[in-house]
């Protein structure tokens, strides 16, 4: 099974719009979804603001916590890794990041982000 790489910005994207981005990928695409630790960093960042991103982000944690995802250890900025570890170990990703997907596709890496209707492009 391919790896999917997935993002901080992907996954408050789904969870603001009730998505199951985990899912998404292991039943449509036949990936298993990865995270890194630099996510979860940013979704605890994220968790503590009074908006619709920290509400989202507080559920994907708990989320994340029930389904085990697999967990990257990371060094550096997130972006940075996901770019490198993407294009060293040719998995795809993930990201809602205007400039990140521009960085993986440039590179040849396959990178789709989440629509509100459910599917990744």
């Amino acid at each position: 099974m391919k790896l999917m790489l997935i993002d901080t910005s992907s996954i408050v994207f789904a969870f603001s719009n009730k998505i199951d981005i985990f899912g998404i990928v292991e039943e449509r695409l036949d990936s298993k979804p990865v995270i890194t630790k630099g996510v979860i960093r940013e979704l605890r960042k994220l968790s503590s603001r009074k908006s619709k991103e920290g509400k989202a982000a507080k559920l994907a944690l708990a989320v994340l916590e029930k389904h085990k995802v697999e967990t990257l250890d990371d060094n550096g900025p997130v972006d940075d890794f996901i770019v490198r570890e993407a294009s060293e170990k040719g998995l795809g990703a993930c990201t809602n990041d205007i400039i990140l997907k521009g960085r993986l596709r440039s590179r040849g890496i396959r990178a789709l982000s989440a629509s509100r209707s459910g599917v990744l492009r």
